[in-house]
């Protein structure tokens, strides 16, 4: 299967209702005029209500003048400034060209208005105000560049889209059909026609919505009434969502997917993507230059903490990382049920049960449109106790509690899990890692492949393969074809974005991470950055799930109700350390008995999948 086709069954982004539903205040269907750039939000507080949600993704200094801007400038890229001056969130034609133009002429204008409020912050002389910063003139002659040139741009986009497009049309009436956010913000972003269904099968669509709601996530970070800095952590992001908005266009046209193929748009997307990528490297490097994160870390505010006391686990996690915990509990009130929550600290336990309780205490909304992967329970249905998994080198974490290390052997494969039908393996590679601010160098190994067996089908008879590579995601941490598979013969890849069903069997790709979904287990993988990709695996049960009595390094700690305790490597403050707890204690046998002779063999000492299914 071609990977850009990948969109055959549903999307998670896609809301079943005509698009009159997003309000007559939002006419989303052209693009903003570069010559009537406005500041978006100030002074205008009903007529973009539902991009507060956008707004709110911020953190830290938001109240300052220059961060106030700055949102604003984002929201009008996004949204618009009113029905004559709409955004980002286009009224998709399913024209490869014409909607990489549509979208890409606000895209620019924002780049111009996040300028024209960093000229208006920043001064050449002594700040006088507290919000204000002296000019930095790297920046000011990169925005003098960034002005000239995508005006430039923009006059090419609006003078070709006149010659080669109809009207765009709006998104406020009722034969459009409205796209949400992939990230569960409930951000407009745009629509399609009610009878152009193939326009959304071809995967188009929903390639642009992806990047375009991964670069309005990533722009909204922890303000801190920096000026300079405060824009450099913008545009970063901005100029990456060019280039991906670039990369989905050049991808379907080299596919033959779109009405159309323009040489003057080809021609575009090359230089934008040659100088954003230049103009990105250049931005990262004044970060490094002052000791800020080039990747943006310090930036996130996923895992900033809202202050111990306001987080009801704050205490309970080991490294006392209060950020995690307020972003589960966030989680928990935005509706999320708790196979959905994110470890975005990256360094506390996912599993603390006190924080697990806060959160699924929390009042929680209901979602009108089902995804793979999402059951019916209510929130708080889903006890602490019937997940389990392994992240980071790798930590394994068991079904009714406890823990262990594992380090494996490197290159080989292993059983995870493994019941009558189903198996989950994965492979171990070695690596180093510093941690502790630099201070301690670990020898470990991380987990870098996912694969997993299935049979499906009424009878079983049919086989389902899909192998999760870590050594797919890109320096952004996301790929096209992280996942290869077939079922019942027929050859697949999916990419971000992606979803396919195999009988009963689900496969759903978000940026970094994919979801397996059968009745009873949702087997999440999730990508992350380090010396090398590494993957964190969970493994979440439905109901009565563990009947089936499953196996495998994780999955026999659902065949019992005690928790599980194994050695654990203790960290040094500082120097080198190599890992060597193999689980011991916490798993029958030993670990060598969970080999299995390759990515997709099913066969070890404790192996279930050929036993006969439980009735």
């Amino acid at each position: 299967m071609d990977p850009f086709h990948s969109c055959e069954i549903g999307m998670v982004w896609l809301v079943g209702v005509a698009a009159g539903a997003m309000g007559g205040d939002h006419s989303h269907g052209g693009m903003e005029s570069h010559g009537h750039i406005h500041g978006g939000m100030e002074g205008d507080t009903g007529q973009h209500s539902q991009n507060a949600g956008m707004a709110s993704m911020y953190c830290g200094a938001t109240d300052c003048p220059s961060s106030v801007k700055l949102i604003a400038d984002a929201v009008a890229m996004h949204a618009g400034t009113d029905a004559s001056h709409t955004g980002m969130a286009i009224r998709f034609s399913c024209d490869n060209a014409v909607d990489l133009a549509r979208g890409m002429a606000p895209h620019h204008s924002g780049a111009v208005q996040m300028c024209q409020t960093l000229f208006a912050y920043t001064t050449a002389g002594v700040p006088t105000a507290d919000h204000m910063a002296a000019r930095d003139p790297v920046l000011h002659t990169l925005c003098n560049s960034i002005v000239a040139t995508q005006n430039k741009e923009i006059d090419f986009l609006e003078r070709w889209l006149a010659e080669h497009a109809g009207p765009a049309g709006t998104c406020g009436g009722d034969d459009a059909v409205a796209l949400l956010d992939t990230h569960g913000m409930g951000m407009p972003m745009g629509c399609y026609d009610l009878n152009g269904r193939e326009c959304v099968t071809s995967g188009v669509v929903g390639a642009y919505v992806q990047v375009n709601a991964d670069m309005h996530v990533r722009m909204a970070g922890s303000m801190a009434c920096d000026p300079n800095l405060d824009f450099v952590h913008g545009m970063i992001p901005h100029h990456v969502g060019a280039v991906d908005m670039c990369s989905v266009y050049t991808a379907f046209r080299a596919h033959g997917i779109g009405a159309s193929e323009h040489v003057e748009v080809t021609s575009l997307c090359a230089n934008i993507t040659a100088a954003q990528n230049a103009e990105v490297a250049q931005l990262k490097a004044w970060l490094a230059a002052r000791g800020y994160d080039p990747d943006g870390g310090d930036y996130s505010c996923m895992g900033a903490s809202a202050g111990a006391d306001s987080c009801p686990c704050s205490g309970v996690t080991p490294c006392n990382h209060h950020g995690t915990c307020e972003r589960r509990v966030a989680a928990g009130s935005a509706g999320k049920r708790p196979e959905q929550w994110v470890d975005e600290g990256g360094e506390c336990e996912p599993d603390a049960p006190d924080c697990v309780s806060a959160a699924a205490a929390v009042p929680h909304t209901s979602h009108s449109a089902g995804t793979v992967g999402e059951h019916s329970h209510a929130a708080g249905e889903h006890s602490p106790s019937m997940r389990a998994g392994a992240r980071k080198d790798p930590h394994l974490s068991f079904a009714h509690g406890g823990h262990a290390d594992f380090r494996g052997r490197n290159g080989a494969y292993y059983g995870f899990f493994s019941e009558p039908g189903l198996a989950v393996n994965v492979k171990v590679e070695e690596a180093s890692f510093s941690i502790k601010r630099g201070a301690l160098t670990v020898d470990g190994t991380f987990l870098t492949e996912l694969h997993v067996v299935a049979r499906v089908g009424g009878t079983k008879r049919k086989l389902f393969l899909a192998s999760f590579w870590a050594s797919e995601l890109n320096e952004n941490n996301w790929g096209w074809r992280v996942i290869n598979g077939s079922c019942a013969g027929h050859v697949f890849q999916l990419g971000k974005g992606g979803f396919r069903r195999c009988e009963e069997l689900g496969i759903e790709v978000d940026m970094a991470s994919a979801a397996f979904s059968t009745r009873n287990w949702t087997i999440t993988v999730r990508g992350n950055r380090g010396p090398n990709h590494r993957l964190d695996v969970s493994f979440l049960a439905a109901g009565d799930a563990a009947q089936a009595r499953p196996h495998g390094l994780v999955g026999q700690s659902f065949s019992s109700l005690s928790p599980r305790y194994g050695k654990q490597d203790v960290y040094p403050a500082s120097g080198h350390f190599v890992t060597s707890a193999q689980a011991e204690g916490a798993i029958e046998g030993t670990s060598e008995m969970y080999q299995v002779a390759s990515a997709h063999d099913t066969r070890f000492v404790f192996s279930r999948f050929d036993a006969v299914e439980a009735p």
